[in-house]
């Protein structure tokens, strides 16, 4: 995979590679340690995507239960069952799309990679701390508040047990950087990539063809 680093006054080439199945169980750690999970329970009459998203979220842990009722809908005569779904939503870390999109051949995610942000597991307790003093606020002056706050906080009381595990993503970004194999191929003068590029502004399909097979690069 080629990739291009920009500097002050030039562009350099590497060819980059990297172990495959590596790469892979780097994803799988990140999915099993460095996930945020919730417990949804809803009803409907749709079953809910148990792959909601392969490269971003997942479900697990699905239980259904009939409710015993039914609903109708405009667009249809036939009653449907209504079903009640328990389930963990599972939301991936954004490094888990970035590697998704690596190992398809993206050459552009190695850029994201390498300005990427460390995703940290959400401070929960800070979380809990003001939903208790929004309960206290309320239990005198928005009884019904303070009812559906109560249940915000028995949601993030259990939420924060479902991560109570969760990692932040610093040492697999850490061990994602060491994958990577460089070797240096080329290095050109930004001035002269310009002036390339100048040569062919009267005739773009030449410019175009020359370049099909490579990153197309925007110089300010």
């Amino acid at each position: 995979m080629i990739f291009y680093r920009k500097k002050e006054d030039s562009i350099s080439k590497y060819d980059i590679s990297y172990d495959i199945n590596k790469m892979r169980e780097l994803r799988d750690a990140l999915i099993k340690n460095c996930s945020s999970k919730k417990h949804v329970i809803k009803k409907s009459t749709v079953i809910p995507n148990l792959s909601v998203d392969n490269h971003t979220s997942e479900i697990t842990d699905l239980k259904v239960r009939n409710t015993g009722k039914t609903a109708s809908y405009s667009d249809t005569s036939e009653d449907k069952t209504v079903y009640e779904y328990d389930y963990i939503f599972v939301d991936y870390p954004y490094l888990v799309q970035l590697i998704d999109s690596l190992l398809e051949g993206d050459a552009d995610s190695i850029n994201e990679i390498m300005t990427y942000d460390i995703e940290y597991p959400n401070n929960y307790d800070e979380l809990i701390e003001e939903t208790k003093n929004e309960i206290k606020d309320a239990v005198d002056n928005d009884p019904d508040y303070a009812l559906v706050a109560i249940g915000d906080l028995k949601a993030l009381l259990e939420e924060k047990e479902l991560n109570k595990d969760a990692q932040s993503t610093e040492a697999y970004y850490q061990t994602l950087l060491s994958l990577f194999n460089y070797k240096f191929i080329d290095s050109m003068p930004i001035s002269q990539i310009i002036a390339y590029k100048n040569f062919f502004s009267s005739d773009k399909d030449r410019y175009d063809y020359s370049v099909k097979n490579e990153m197309v690069l925007k110089i300010n």
